[in-house]
Protein backbone atom coordinates (compact mmCIF):
# COMPACT_ATOMS: atom_id res chain seq x y z
CA UNK A 1 0.00 0.00 0.00
CA UNK A 2 2.76 2.34 1.19
CA UNK A 3 4.88 1.69 -2.31
CA UNK A 4 1.72 2.71 -4.40
CA UNK A 5 1.77 5.66 -2.71
CA UNK A 6 5.18 6.43 -3.10
CA UNK A 7 5.40 5.42 -6.68
CA UNK A 8 2.16 7.98 -6.89
CA UNK A 9 4.05 11.04 -5.42
CA UNK A 10 6.95 10.60 -7.33
CA UNK A 11 5.33 10.52 -10.63
CA UNK A 12 3.56 13.80 -8.82
CA UNK A 13 6.74 15.47 -8.07
CA UNK A 14 8.28 14.63 -11.65
CA UNK A 15 4.95 16.55 -13.43
CA UNK A 16 4.92 19.49 -11.01
CA UNK A 17 8.51 19.75 -11.77
CA UNK A 18 8.28 19.82 -15.65
CA UNK A 19 10.30 16.33 -15.73
CA UNK A 20 9.19 13.93 -18.16
CA UNK A 21 10.83 10.26 -18.51
CA UNK A 22 10.70 7.07 -20.97
CA UNK A 23 11.62 3.30 -19.93
CA UNK A 24 12.46 1.44 -23.26
CA UNK A 25 13.70 -2.34 -23.67
CA UNK A 26 17.54 -1.64 -24.69
CA UNK A 27 18.07 -5.64 -24.26
CA UNK A 28 16.81 -8.86 -22.94
CA UNK A 29 18.34 -11.54 -21.06
CA UNK A 30 21.88 -10.17 -21.38
CA UNK A 31 25.03 -11.40 -19.04
CA UNK A 32 26.82 -8.90 -16.95
CA UNK A 33 29.53 -10.67 -14.94
CA UNK A 34 27.55 -13.48 -14.57
CA UNK A 35 24.38 -11.61 -13.26
CA UNK A 36 21.46 -12.53 -15.93
CA UNK A 37 19.01 -9.42 -16.55
CA UNK A 38 17.27 -7.57 -18.75
CA UNK A 39 18.32 -3.72 -19.70
CA UNK A 40 16.18 -0.67 -19.96
CA UNK A 41 17.28 2.77 -21.46
CA UNK A 42 15.92 5.64 -19.53
CA UNK A 43 15.61 9.17 -20.29
CA UNK A 44 14.61 12.18 -18.10
CA UNK A 45 13.76 15.30 -19.76
CA UNK A 46 13.47 18.93 -18.49
CA UNK A 47 13.03 21.91 -21.00
CA UNK A 48 15.54 21.97 -23.72
CA UNK A 49 18.10 19.40 -21.67
CA UNK A 50 17.97 15.40 -21.55
CA UNK A 51 19.72 12.61 -19.52
CA UNK A 52 19.58 8.80 -20.46
CA UNK A 53 20.84 5.83 -18.11
CA UNK A 54 21.19 2.59 -18.36
CA UNK A 55 19.42 0.33 -15.94
CA UNK A 56 19.40 -3.20 -15.46
CA UNK A 57 16.64 -5.36 -13.87
CA UNK A 58 17.34 -9.41 -12.86
CA UNK A 59 15.03 -11.91 -13.90
CA UNK A 60 12.78 -12.07 -11.09
CA UNK A 61 10.74 -9.27 -12.35
CA UNK A 62 9.82 -10.80 -15.11
CA UNK A 63 6.53 -11.79 -15.48
CA UNK A 64 3.77 -14.33 -17.49
CA UNK A 65 2.34 -12.15 -20.47
CA UNK A 66 -1.22 -12.69 -20.26
CA UNK A 67 -1.94 -13.15 -24.07
CA UNK A 68 1.13 -16.12 -24.05
CA UNK A 69 2.43 -18.45 -21.59
CA UNK A 70 5.87 -16.93 -22.04
CA UNK A 71 7.78 -15.09 -19.26
CA UNK A 72 8.35 -11.24 -20.48
CA UNK A 73 10.28 -8.04 -19.12
CA UNK A 74 8.37 -5.79 -16.79
CA UNK A 75 9.11 -2.47 -17.78
CA UNK A 76 10.25 -1.26 -14.29
CA UNK A 77 8.46 2.03 -12.37
CA UNK A 78 10.37 4.85 -12.30
CA UNK A 79 10.12 5.64 -8.43
CA UNK A 80 12.52 2.41 -8.17
CA UNK A 81 14.91 3.84 -10.69
CA UNK A 82 15.17 6.88 -9.06
CA UNK A 83 15.50 5.34 -5.96
CA UNK A 84 18.54 3.15 -7.34
CA UNK A 85 19.98 6.73 -9.24
CA UNK A 86 20.05 8.86 -6.14
CA UNK A 87 21.50 6.24 -4.16
CA UNK A 88 24.26 5.17 -6.15
CA UNK A 89 24.82 9.18 -6.69
CA UNK A 90 25.54 9.47 -3.12
CA UNK A 91 28.82 8.00 -3.70
CA UNK A 92 29.91 11.68 -4.94
CA UNK A 93 29.89 12.66 -1.38
CA UNK A 94 32.19 10.25 0.19
CA UNK A 95 35.86 9.78 -1.06
CA UNK A 96 36.27 6.04 -3.04
CA UNK A 97 38.22 4.66 0.15
CA UNK A 98 35.06 4.58 2.67
CA UNK A 99 32.64 4.16 -0.81
CA UNK A 100 34.74 0.78 -1.03
CA UNK A 101 34.28 -0.13 3.06
CA UNK A 102 30.93 0.97 2.71
CA UNK A 103 29.94 -1.93 -0.13
CA UNK A 104 31.92 -4.37 0.21
CA UNK A 105 34.55 -3.35 -2.81
CA UNK A 106 38.17 -3.94 -2.95
CA UNK A 107 40.08 -0.15 -2.92
CA UNK A 108 42.68 -1.46 -4.80
CA UNK A 109 40.30 -3.03 -7.94
CA UNK A 110 40.19 -0.90 -11.16
CA UNK A 111 36.36 -2.55 -11.34
CA UNK A 112 35.41 -0.76 -7.79
CA UNK A 113 37.05 2.49 -9.57
CA UNK A 114 35.05 2.06 -12.87
CA UNK A 115 31.57 1.83 -10.36
CA UNK A 116 32.31 4.35 -8.35
CA UNK A 117 33.50 6.87 -11.05
CA UNK A 118 30.21 5.84 -13.01
CA UNK A 119 27.92 6.38 -9.96
CA UNK A 120 29.90 9.89 -9.40
CA UNK A 121 29.13 10.86 -13.24
CA UNK A 122 25.25 10.22 -12.60
CA UNK A 123 25.52 12.34 -9.62
CA UNK A 124 26.25 15.09 -12.36
CA UNK A 125 23.82 13.88 -14.82
CA UNK A 126 21.18 13.80 -12.47
CA UNK A 127 22.20 17.28 -11.24
CA UNK A 128 21.37 18.80 -14.82
CA UNK A 129 17.94 17.75 -15.21
CA UNK A 130 16.89 18.03 -11.14
CA UNK A 131 17.43 20.82 -8.59
CA UNK A 132 19.32 19.69 -5.54
CA UNK A 133 15.89 20.36 -3.91
CA UNK A 134 14.23 18.41 -6.52
CA UNK A 135 16.76 16.01 -5.27
CA UNK A 136 16.22 16.00 -1.94
CA UNK A 137 12.57 15.82 -2.29
CA UNK A 138 12.42 12.56 -4.07
CA UNK A 139 15.52 11.04 -1.99
CA UNK A 140 13.03 11.66 1.39
CA UNK A 141 10.07 10.21 -0.62
CA UNK A 142 12.47 6.90 -1.18
CA UNK A 143 13.64 6.45 1.92
CA UNK A 144 10.86 3.47 2.88
CA UNK A 145 10.91 2.70 -0.76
Amino acid sequence: MKTNYIKTAVRELLKNEGISYTVKTASENIDRDGWQCDGWRVTFTKNDKSEAFDYFTGLGHRKASQKRECIRPVKPDIAGVLHNLISDSNAVDVCFIDWTNDYGYDSDSIKALTIYNLCCENAGRLGRIFSRATLAALSEMLQEY
